[in-house]
């Protein structure tokens, strides 16, 4: 099993979520460390949409990389709180 890359403590986190294209980024290789595959058909083809989902370039479903992490539901205006309780 591939080792997961993430932060190794709190300041490495804090830099991870003040830039929010390097946590979606990051999300990614976690959720899809083989590449994107749609949960509904396979495909391996996907784009962001301007909402943040990815959209299945086969099936045209969408999927949020928040879903099923601790991000799920919460905005970006969350974040400072979310990492204020996050002990490591």
């Amino acid at each position: 099993m591939p080792q997961r890359k993430g932060p190794r403590n709190i300041n490495e986190l804090s830099g991870l979520l003040s830039m929010e294209k390097t946590v979606r980024d990051w999300l990614f290789s976690l959720k899809y460390p083989q590449g994107f595959a749609c949960l509904y058909c396979g495909g391996r083809t996907c784009w962001p949409t301007a909402r943040g989902y990815l959209h299945c370039a086969s099936c045209g479903r969408e999927t949020s990389l928040k879903k099923d992490t601790i991000f799920q539901g919460r905005s970006e205006e969350h974040t400072s709180e979310l990492q204020s309780r996050i002990t490591i």
